[in-house]
């Protein structure tokens, strides 16, 4: 059985490797992981609304609201009224959207590659098991 330090120390490392991946890929691309990944979920998903995205983000309405404005008014996204109940909105990419969309995964894919590629490949192989063993 592990011990609670070593569990602690993991979990740090695991924050601090999440925190050093954002910071890379804000330099680079001028937007957030949770813009990008905002962003994809909307692409994935017809028109889902406020509600939804907070949801799959595991944010707060507010939160989610202040995340949407951003991409609202940079041009990503807009937002749709339904016919049935006004109140409700759902959210599309624009053609901007798109294009940002495509645009950033592509650099957070080449960013995620470098960054991994500086792992044998020992390390990467063990890497992937470890990881697909925590997503089952």
């Amino acid at each position: 059985m592990a011990k609670s330090g070593d569990l602690n120390d993991l979990i740090l490392l695991i924050f601090n490797t999440r925190r050093l991946i954002a910071e890379r890929y804000r330099q680079a691309s001028g937007f957030s992981l949770l813009q990008l990944e905002t962003l994809r979920y909307i692409a994935e998903n017809e028109n889902p609304t406020m509600k939804d995205v907070a949801d799959y983000l595991a944010v707060t309405p507010p939160s989610a609201t202040a995340l949407i404005e951003l991409l609202v008014k940079s041009g990503k996204i807009k937002r749709l009224s339904t016919k049935g109940d006004r109140r409700v909105v759902c959210l599309s990419l624009t053609i901007g959207g798109k294009k940002a969309l495509a645009a950033g995964f592509k650099e957070k894919t080449a960013r995620m590659r470098a960054l991994l590629e500086t792992l044998s490949a020992d390390d990467r192989k063990n890497l992937a098991r470890i990881l697909k063993n925590l997503l089952k």
